[in-house]
């Protein structure tokens, strides 16, 4: 046998071949780590963008136009109703014909989100103050906290003509959608 023939000795391959292994394993468990709290890291700067595009959108005052396929106005039960979202604060106004079913089941009144009322002079309207708190969320989700109840409501942005759409009211027990348009605009932090 000449020495470029002589076999290699395979205890030597077999421990180069598993350091070679473990090397390379390490290397990827590295890379993997990396990527995965990379990863975890860009999820949670879109998601805060996310929270924070809907907070900017979300300030300012808004009135309802539509429940449902009914317009909100003088030849419905909900004459009008108002909010003013701001950094985590809701403050809400609503018009309502008293003697009409939403004056006894469309407020989920008297609670602790009941800021004040008042009736009309010949008591044909009346007019609710309330308040209450939401958050943003990721997905277009708004939280709210009126009074007892906190759930989530999901939301749609119509950039083109400012509107507000909603699944469910922030007080209206009515079947929805909920249609707002923007009034005026609060300045807030953009994100």
């Amino acid at each position: 046998m000449t020495p470029s023939q002589t076999p290699p000795n395979t205890e030597e391959s077999w421990a180069e071949r598993r350091r070679k292994l473990a090397r390379r394993q390490m290397l990827f468990l590295i890379l993997l780590t990396f990527f995965t709290w990379a990863g975890l890291f860009f999820n949670r700067v879109y998601r805060n963008r996310q929270q924070q595009e809907l907070e900017h959108l979300l300030n300012g005052t808004w009135e309802l136009e539509q429940i449902g396929d009914q317009s909100v106005g003088v030849s419905a039960d909900i004459l009008s109703q108002k909010i003013t979202l701001t950094q985590g604060k809701l403050i809400g106004e609503t018009n309502i014909k008293t003697s009409s079913p939403a004056g006894t089941t469309a407020i989920p009144f008297p609670d602790k989100s009941v800021a004040g009322y008042k009736d009309s002079i010949n008591g044909e309207v009346t007019t609710f103050q309330w308040g209450g708190g939401y958050a943003t969320l990721t997905g277009w989700r708004i939280t709210r906290n009126i009074g007892t109840a906190t759930d989530t409501l999901n939301a749609h942005w119509d950039a083109k003509n400012h509107i507000l759409s909603l699944e469910r009211d922030f007080i209206l027990t009515y079947a929805g959608p909920f249609r707002y348009h923007l009034l005026a605009s609060k300045p807030a932090p953009k994100p």
